[in-house]
């Protein structure tokens, strides 16, 4: 388990324009906390694998049935992107979409700005 600098790096982490997640097994990776920036970035799923999956995706503190539901063809990619700040969690289903048949989750997902992290101008750079 990391310490001191290393276990504070992996806690924040700055927004990217696109985030892959691998799909292999039915097992996300990364499994953990995916940042990526609101309205110019994207979150892409690939799939290694020779099955179709689902990927439902529902807001934090919103029942996993409110979600909506992405078609991820086998060996290919989809993908989709947020306009606002929030907090996303997913599942990987089977192709009938069934949790019960082995769903495996991964995230969250955070969209944030990436302007109010990176801050705006001061003086010149010698």
């Amino acid at each position: 388990m990391p310490t001191g600098a290393a276990a504070k790096a992996k806690q924040f982490s700055l927004p990217v324009k696109l985030a892959t997640i691998k799909i292999h097994d039915q097992s996300p990776s990364p499994k953990d906390l995916v940042v990526v920036a609101t309205k110019v970035g994207k979150v892409q799923f690939k799939n290694a694998d020779e099955k179709e999956y689902r990927i439902r995706i529902w807001r934090k503190d919103t029942d996993e049935k409110f979600g909506i539901e992405l078609v991820l063809p086998h060996h290919d990619t989809t993908s989709f992107t947020v306009p606002t700040d929030q907090e996303l969690h997913y599942s990987v289903l089977d192709k009938s979409g069934d949790a019960a048949s082995g769903g495996r989750g991964g995230g969250p997902i955070k969209f944030e700005t990436l302007e109010s992290l990176i801050g705006r101008g001061g003086g010149p750079i010698k």
